[in-house]
C-alpha cells in the first residue's frame, strides 16, 4: 500500500512522457497521457495528444484500432 502515497499526477505525466519518449509510435501512450490531462483539465495539451494518437499508424498492438477510436471520440467530445 505504500506505493499509493507516490501517487501523483505529476508523477503520472511524467511516465506518460517517459513511455512517448520510448516508444513514440504507441497509440496507448499518447491516449492514456491525454486521458490524465483531460482528468486535470488540461484541455489544449489532452487534444494535442489526441490529435498525435490520431496521426499515428496502427501498429503491431491488437488493441490499436480500438484505441484509436476511443481517441476520436475523446477528441470529438473536446472540440465541443
Amino acid at each position: 500500500a505504500g506505493i499509493f502515497s507516490q501517487a501523483s499526477w505529476a508523477n503520472a505525466e511524467s511516465y506518460y512522457h517517459q513511455a512517448i519518449a520510448l516508444n513514440g509510435q504507441n497509440i496507448y501512450h499518447h491516449l492514456e497521457l491525454a486521458e490524465a490531462l483531460n482528468d486535470q483539465k488540461k484541455k489544449p495539451e489532452a487534444i494535442a495528444e489526441l490529435q498525435q494518437a490520431a496521426a499515428l499508424p496502427l501498429a503491431c498492438d491488437p488493441g490499436d484500432a480500438v484505441y484509436k477510436q476511443h481517441a476520436a471520440e475523446l477528441l470529438q467530445q473536446l472540440n465541443r
